[in-house]
């Protein structure tokens, strides 16, 4: 019984540790055609899109992005970026709490009169949206990040571009990567653990 209880509380212990990973997209050994997957605290991350195929193009952003593998363009649909009339969702097996999302070719104007923006959404419900902070013209990958306030639990995340634009072509961006965490175990193991933990007592108290 001892070892019993050792054995459950050690895996309670290491499920439900703070956990946290960047799926990055930019990284070819991992991500490179849309039939690429990647496996995140047990649940399978996998790609689809409307409008086009999924694709992936090499880096052309200049300096590498801190943290980013910086290899992929990111993630797009039918060229290297998301455009109007197009979707890309991120899909997971299992649910994970979403705390970041990063882009890539993400732009403002010149003049900064108007910029591109992304809007992510899951279960037919906003998200986010996310402005773009840098100028292409500046020769900037057209980097933006944005953090969630709450972790949110998402099974998956719809992503479209918005309607303004960088002054240069059509509104577009890629997916760059998504910083995503476990889901703790339910309450239930945790009444498993505690079961087992009452006999035990039990036990001892039998043969004491």
């Amino acid at each position: 019984m001892r070892m019993a209880y050792g054995v459950l509380a050690g895996f309670l212990a290491s499920a439900t540790a703070a956990s946290a990973a960047t799926i990055d997209f930019t990284d070819a050994s991992v991500w490179s055609s849309g039939a690429s997957t990647q496996t995140v605290f047990g649940s399978t991350v996998s790609l689809s899109a409307s409008g086009g195929a999924i694709n992936f193009t090499p880096f052309d952003g200049g300096a590498a992005v801190p943290g980013l593998a910086s290899i992929n363009d990111g993630v797009g649909v039918n060229d290297d970026e998301v455009s109007p009339r197009e979707t890309l969702t991120v899909m997971f097996s299992a649910p994970l709490f979403l705390t970041a999302v990063s882009f890539l070719d993400l732009f403002i104007a010149p003049d900064g009169s108007e910029e591109e923006f992304a809007i992510g959404s899951s279960d037919g419900a906003m998200l986010f949206t996310v402005s773009a902070v840098q100028d292409a013209a500046a020769g900037e990958p057209g980097f933006a990040t944005y953090v969630l306030p709450t972790p949110t639990v998402v099974s998956s995340i719809t992503f479209t571009v918005g309607g303004t634009n960088d002054a240069q072509g059509v509104p577009d961006f890629a997916l760059a990567s998504l910083d995503v965490e476990a889901v703790p175990l339910p309450a239930t193991a945790w009444m498993l653990l505690a079961g087992v933990a009452g006999i035990g007592y039990v036990s001892r108290r039998r043969y004491a």
